[in-house]
């Protein structure tokens, strides 16, 4: 859908003074071209003051199409001579030629020019002929590096623009073709920018993105095709003349160090044009339904001009919106926001042109080409047929034959700002009886004004302050849009308002001039309120504006109140005026959180006696819901939570870890801070806690919120703080001062996070006379270690504080490597330090898919340290014997024997090598 407005892009339309009528023109950022009488080509300036002659040269042959590059500043043409079409690039045509030099230098792409030239300054002017195996159709320039695509009958063949420097130190361009890609259908254009190529044929329009690879064979880069998208199968070949100029990147005039935001692809048919953004995928953005047969079309980052046979059209585009969020993450938070590219297009004008033919687009100048038709005879006879008084009215239009049949214009685009502040005075004719059309209207001006600070050409160094301020203002007006008309995306009020750069303070006070009308604070201006208050305002607010905001919440919303009183900003409001509000909410809807916020006024006005009574109003339970109602009671008012925590001495921990784990879920509070809140709850007045029993008392509050706690995040980093205080414990022999909260069974019977310790654990714990420190510390580290939950891999920066030489250091490094999968390294550490747990630590872990480790790593370790002698070879050979007993059952007798040692006593291992052919002959 197309909205349609009458505003004004235009501020000025001047005549280009061309000697002969124009056949085709093409443009630059500041220069137009214009060929006449089939080969001469005259260039312009195009300023505020009209086109100003810059030089006239001629082509070698009748230009058929003609386009320019800014990067190397060539002029390339489509070229007729004798029935054959060719292609030429013009070099150095404008200091040659502007200096009334004729001299001209011919030569073929790759070849040089040579002595007598070289090291001699360029004054002539340069046609490089550019060899083609068949007639070229279309012609594209990168913007971005000025590479030159040509399209063929079915091919297009890329030629990079290089610098080259000769012997004597000058510098001349030239082109390199370095890329061949064939397509399947009769190509009409073609576009090439940064990569993308898009052409368009009979049926269909496609766009290739091509990347940089790197070959094998030669190490070169070259260019590839990486992906082929097809944009529009579906489109009629009657609707698709070859006519209907167009297919352009909106990426706007580049140069070498200028960064491409987005691309875009438009392609337009005689009656619908459509706008697609090219990135990793291609997306279409808009549709454009003309109301008359087009004839060509341009776009810009900010518009799209299609020509009639009598009518010029400028529609809004939707780029801004893509290249605003394809720039700034932070879009579409609660700090950014931009309107959305889905959002209707606007047609801002409508002008009337007689015989429009061509246009082409000069930064913020339009040229247009209009041709009239030249039917006087027609004209006369049909006269004769109308009525005398028509007869006389038609005798006042000058005759058609005695002017121009032909005009060439400039039409210079208003300002940005300019044009913005006339929609926005156009758009309050909507305010009151279409208000989705007043917000269309200023988001239309917001994307202008995006684009234009997007854009380096047209947010140049001395207006760039203006188009900010006019940003900020438009902001605000969409802010205002957002907060006071009742819209489903009302929370847009909140980055609106952000970007407007304007205090709350101000913000407040311009809605306030509705006092007494709590209609007026319309649900987007609560929630930039409230969201303001609550989450982002550290800062204290001045008595006058904390004042103005508890107007405001009695106003629109009273029972956020308690709420508002709570944030630290509000800390200068009128006491006496907050207590009031209170106590008329409280008696018409109380609640736990009125009474402590009750409470904490009372306390900051000295008044025990009200204080005394609020905190006697609710038992302690129902106080500790409203802590967490409202966490910012706990983070700023400790009085309160002293008070409290007399109150909580009889009320059982689980109660508070409740609360704190709610609290916690509901991300309203922090792990720190919940620490801090139970201290202050759990900790009589007057106690003198021991630093080793402030610890255990986070310690035993961990081991709680574990057993509540059920999001991913908090409790891995619960298990984190718990293992970082079980291995400093463990390393320094450390004894709580207090008894645990919860003993290990407590913790696996209850909390799945504590797993069965492992039986080869068990072991190792039993062969160590070493005095552990703390052994219910140890357990639960194991229990953790043996669980299904740790990160093991979070755990290994600790382990440095643990020795591995000791039993409990030992026990816990082999749980982690074993978590990790380092089975054989585990084999052998037990092997060394502690082999009885050999064969408990295979029947736990050498199951499934490890069960080969049996035969393949513990049975050959085994048979080699049997040989040595020592205290341990009686636990070694017991090893051993299970070790062939295990293995037997599950081998065949072949597989059993070929892993048997070569040497050694052959009675030891023949019982095993009978068991296991007997199993066989049973099975």
């Amino acid at each position: 859908m197309v909205r349609v407005y009458n505003c004004h892009p235009f501020a000025a339309q001047l005549i280009v003074p061309v000697q002969h009528e124009p056949e085709t023109l093409c443009c630059g950022r500041d220069t137009l071209f214009v060929v006449s009488a089939g080969c001469k080509i005259e260039a312009f300036n195009v300023t505020d003051s009209g086109c100003q002659p810059i030089c006239t040269f001629n082509a070698l042959g009748k230009v058929r199409k003609i386009t320019f590059s800014e990067i190397g500043r060539y002029l390339v043409a489509i070229e007729e001579k004798s029935s054959v079409l060719s292609l030429r690039v013009y070099f150095n045509w404008k200091e040659c030629q502007s200096q009334g030099k004729s001299r001209v230098g011919i030569r073929m792409v790759g070849h040089m020019l040579q002595a007598p030239f070289e090291g001699v300054p360029k004054d002539q002017m340069e046609i490089v002929e550019v060899p083609l195996s068949e007639p070229p159709v279309s012609v594209s320039c990168c913007p971005i590096k000025g590479d030159l695509v040509v399209g063929c009958h079915n091919k297009v063949v890329f030629f990079r623009l290089q610098e080259v420097t000769l012997a004597g130190q000058s510098t001349v361009f030239d082109f390199e073709r370095f890329l061949v890609v064939h397509v399947g259908f009769k190509l009409l254009e073609v576009a090439f920018c940064n990569g993308c190529l898009a052409m368009i044929g009979d049926l269909e329009v496609m766009v290739l993105k091509l990347e940089r690879t790197r070959q094998v064979a030669n190490a070169v880069q070259q260019q590839v095709v990486q992906k082929e998208v097809p944009v529009n199968k579906d489109i009629d070949r009657q609707s698709n003349d070859p006519g209907e100029g167009d297919l352009e990147s909106a990426a706007g005039p580049g140069s070498k160090d200028k960064q491409v935001l987005s691309l875009f692809c438009f392609f337009s048919l005689p009656h619908v044009g459509c706008l697609y953004a090219v990135g990793n995928m291609v997306q279409q953005l808009s549709t454009y339904n003309y109301p008359e047969k087009a004839k060509q079309a341009v776009i810009s980052p900010q518009f799209l001009h299609v020509i009639t046979r009598s009518n010029l059209l400028c529609y809004t585009v939707r780029c801004s919106s893509v290249a605003a969020r394809d720039k700034d993450p932070e879009m579409d938070t609660n700090n950014k926001a931009c309107p959305p590219f889905f959002m209707p297009v606007s047609a801002l004008r409508m002008q009337l042109f007689i015989g429009l033919t061509a246009v082409c687009l000069s930064r913020n100048y339009l040229i247009l080409l209009a041709k009239t038709e030249t039917q006087a005879p027609d004209r006369q006879n049909k006269s004769k047929k109308q009525s005398p008084q028509k007869f006389k009215a038609t005798n006042n239009v000058p005759s058609v034959t005695s002017e121009v049949g032909w005009n060439l214009y400039c039409l210079q685009m208003i300002s940005t700002i300019q044009l913005c502040r006339e929609m926005v005075d156009y758009s309050k004719r909507y305010k009151a009886c279409s208000p989705q059309s007043y917000v269309h209207l200023l988001s239309e001006a917001h994307l202008m004004l995006k684009a234009a600070l997007l854009d380096p050409d047209v947010c140049s160094q001395t207006d760039r302050e203006e188009l900010v301020s006019a940003f900020k203002e438009n902001c605000t007006q969409l802010g205002d849009c957002y907060s006071e008309f009742e819209m489903d995306d009302f929370h847009l009020a909140l980055p609106y308002y952000k970007m407007s750069g304007l205090p709350l303070s101000n913000l407040i006070s311009r809605r306030l001039l509705w006092e007494g009308d709590p209609q007026k604070f319309g649900k987007g201006f609560m929630y930039y309120l409230k969201h303001s208050i609550y989450e982002e305002i550290e800062e204290p607010l001045s008595a006058e504006t904390a004042n103005q905001v508890l107007h405001v919440f009695k106003l629109a919303e009273p029972t956020h109140i308690p709420h508002a009183l709570c944030s630290p900003c509000m800390r200068n409001v009128c006491l006496r005026t907050a207590w009031d509000h209170l106590e008329r909410l409280g008696t018409i809807s109380p609640s736990a959180l009125v009474t402590l916020t009750k409470a904490l006024v009372a306390l900051r006005l000295e008044d025990l006696a009200k204080y005394q009574l609020a905190m006697e109003q609710y038992p302690e339970t129902r106080l500790v819901s409203g802590f967490v109602a409202e966490p910012n009671l706990l983070r700023h008012h400790g009085v309160v939570v002293t008070e409290l925590s007399r109150q909580l001495e009889r009320t059982q921990p689980g109660l508070l870890v409740a609360s704190f784990v709610a609290l916690l879920e509901s991300h309203k509070i922090n792990l720190e801070e919940a620490e801090l809140f139970f201290k202050v709850l759990c900790v009589k007045d007057g106690d003198d806690e021991t630093e080793a029993e402030t610890p255990q008392l986070l310690v035993d509050f961990w081991e709680a919120m574990l057993i509540g706690c059920s999001q991913e995040p908090l409790v891995q980093l619960l298990l984190m703080k718990l293992v970082s205080v079980y291995i400093q414990r463990i390393s320094h022999k450390q004894q709580p001062d207090k008894s645990p909260l919860k003993t290990i069974e407590d913790l696996k019977n209850c909390c799945s996070q504590f797993g069965a310790i492992y039986s080869w654990i068990h072991t190792i714990n039993a062969s160590s006379s070493h005095s552990m420190g703390s052994p219910e510390d140890l357990l639960k580290l194991q229990s953790i270690l043996c669980g299904s939950s740790i990160d093991v891999k979070s755990v290994l920066p600790l382990l440095c504080q643990l020795p591995a030489d000791d039993a409990p250091g030992l026990s816990v490094h082999m749980l982690c490597a074993t978590r990790l999968g380092e089975c054989e390294h585990v084999t052998d550490r037990l092997l060394d330090r502690c082999p009885e747990a050999v064969l408990p630590f295979a029947n736990s872990v050498m199951r499934q898919e490890k069960q080969p480790l049996w035969w393949k790593k513990l049975l050959p370790e085994l048979c080699r340290r049997t040989k040595g002698a020592g205290r341990e070879n009686r636990i070694l050979v017991s090893s051993l014997k299970e070790t062939l007993t295990v293995v037997a059952s599950i081998l065949q007798p072949l597989d059993f024997l070929s892993i048997l040692p070569d040497e050694g006593v052959a009675s030891f291992f023949l019982p095993h090598l009978l068991d296991c052919s007997r199993k066989n002959l049973i099975t």
